[in-house]
């Protein structure tokens, strides 16, 4: 169920993806936790089963762990501004190749899991991955907070239902790390799976990822022309109150809707 719900976002940001590097961003974000918990129910699926090394499973599950923060933490210059050039900070993914090859390369080292097992030991190189995880995920998380509420109010839905979709996957590794607790594989999947969701219903109903900044909002709002602004695909972005005055009585044109219905 988490596999295919992630995999619906996945599909309906990449399809997107044109519209701005909000879109695509977050797409391949999405992505990564997509390989991530593919590489989960391989391994609750499989490793018993077929007696395959948990080490074969964690090869594929650390390339969607690796790139998450980096990608939440690009998705959250994009959002903060969509014509940021990406290409710039490109040099940021060292660090989830870093971990990567670190992975794949631990039979010859075993300096990121020591053993791995029932009772996983990590070595040295793991709590480096985890250092850097929360290093490019808390401003992250705290750069979409404060773009957030520069497009709305701090208690508004919008902002609300993005703070808990950034927030959710961290729970359970917070809890791992502070309760010292080891918690059953699926509890990241079951995790992506709600961020999944309610992000949908964000991006859906409060349109999150096009959102107009407040104070650009409020005077355009006061504006006596009345103006409408529409993609290439005839889909309204945006509009003013002075607009929705004069053609409610004919139209009820709503943001996100197509012109060509009308």
């Amino acid at each position: 169920v988490a596999i295919a719900t992630i995999y619906v976002l996945v599909v309906f940001l990449y399809e997107r993806r044109n519209k701005s590097n909000v879109y695509k961003v977050l797409a391949y974000l999405f992505i990564a936790i997509l390989i991530e918990t593919l590489g989960v129910f391989l391994q609750l699926t499989f490793a018993d089963t077929l007696r395959i090394p948990l080490i074969y499973f964690e090869y594929i599950i650390c390339i969607g762990k690796a790139l998450i923060p980096t990608l939440l933490l690009i998705f959250a210059l994009v959002y903060e501004n969509p014509r940021i050039d990406i290409k710039k900070y490109a040099w940021i993914f060292f660090i989830p190749v870093y971990i990567i090859v670190s992975v794949w390369t631990n039979s010859w080292h075993g300096i990121f899991f020591a053993s791995l097992g029932v009772n996983t030991v990590y070595g040295v190189l793991y709590y480096v991955y985890v250092a850097l995880a929360y290093i490019q995920a808390i401003p992250a998380i705290l750069l979409i907070i404060r773009s957030s509420m520069d497009k709305s109010k701090f208690l508004s839905p919008q902002t609300l239902l993005l703070i808990l979709a950034c927030i959710i996957p961290f729970i359970p590794r917070i809890v791992t790390l502070i309760a010292n607790v080891s918690m059953p594989e699926y509890t990241m999947p079951i995790a992506y799976m709600l961020t999944a969701l309610v992000l949908s219903l964000d991006i859906l109903k409060y349109n999150v990822l096009n959102a107009v900044p407040i104070a650009l909002k409020s005077v355009i709002d006061i504006m006596s022309d009345a103006f409408v602004v529409i993609d290439a695909d005839g889909e309204i972005v945006d509009k003013n109150r002075s607009f929705d005055s004069k053609f409610s009585i004919l139209l009820n044109l709503k943001k996100n809707t197509n012109i060509s219905s009308f």
